[in-house]
């Protein structure tokens, strides 16, 4: 697989921090500095771990109302309102006008 480009602004982050805090997963940062410390190996294993552990699929077409969080340290999804993503959005866009 090609390398992608990813841009990440600032209130991209902000608002990825505040969903996974509205998840109850305050540690994020330290659990995500884990998880770049593992190995190539160990970082596979980990996602391989996740994509088995997906509760369940959708057939395309299907309105999506939750929006899916996984925790690598407690090896477990975390499942929100998907109205969370879009306030955050909706924030990020006001204070960008200001």
């Amino acid at each position: 697989m090609d390398a992608i480009d990813l841009r990440i602004e600032e209130d991209d982050l902000s608002a990825y921090d505040g969903m996974r805090e509205k998840a109850g997963l305050f540690a994020h940062s330290e659990t995500h500095d884990a998880f770049l410390g593992l190995n190539d190996r160990a970082r596979q294993k980990v996602l391989g771990r996740a994509i088995h552990s997906i509760p369940g699929t959708v057939d395309v077409g299907h309105e999506i109302n939750q929006l899916a969080i996984y925790d690598p340290e407690a090896a477990q999804w975390h499942f929100l309102p998907i109205s969370v993503f879009y306030e955050r959005t909706d924030e990020s866009q006001r204070s960008a006008n200001k």
